[in-house]
């Protein structure tokens, strides 16, 4: 009777336990990006976007970042909350689109299920390149802060992975919060 009540026990007990979760594989990608105005740019998405382009004159910083906040970031320009400093920085460089570009490493890809992309948000719209293919067009990859969450599974590759995001201002009736 007592191995009775200890099997129904057990049977219990472990039958309420939950089951272990898989270990998570995140990557963060929040460090180590650099950032350029597209009018300092010759190259395209796809050059942009494989391992090795020179980023020598593009600007260090980590996401979130507005391109005004790498800019105050990299001493481009003064506290814009001082003065008149405001009144200095030219308006037409946020009239155009701004490139964000990092590489990233991945232990392995091979039997992983699904590798995914997950951006928090992208003031406006967006075109993003992964290992020199565009994954998603600004027509998709649109709208305030908005987060986006793209398959990477069939381009991710192992080891070094280029990411270059080419975001773009809204336009004048765009619903946005701003984009500088």
């Amino acid at each position: 009777m007592f191995i009775l009540i200890l099997s129904l026990y057990l049977l219990t007990f472990f039958s309420c336990q939950k089951p272990p979760e898989a270990p998570s594989l995140q990557t963060l990608l929040h460090e180590g990006w650099h950032v350029q105005s597209s009018a300092k740019l010759k190259e395209n998405g796809e050059s942009i976007s494989k391992t090795g382009f020179d980023v020598e004159d593009w600007y260090p910083t980590d996401v979130p970042c507005t391109v005004m906040a790498a800019l105050l970031k990299n001493k481009v320009y003064e506290d814009p909350f001082f003065g008149k400093n405001l009144k200095r920085i030219p308006t037409d460089q946020f009239k155009i689109p701004w490139w964000y570009r990092k590489e990233f490493s991945l232990d392995s890809v091979n039997g992983v299920s699904s590798i995914r992309l997950l951006f928090e948000g992208i003031n406006y719209s967006a075109n993003i390149w992964l290992n020199g293919e565009k994954i998603a067009s600004a027509t998709k990859i649109l709208g305030a802060f908005r987060p986006f969450d793209l398959d990477i599974t069939e381009m991710a590759l192992p080891g070094i992975n280029t990411l270059a995001v080419e975001v773009i201002p809204p336009k004048p009736g765009d619903f946005t919060i701003g984009f500088v």
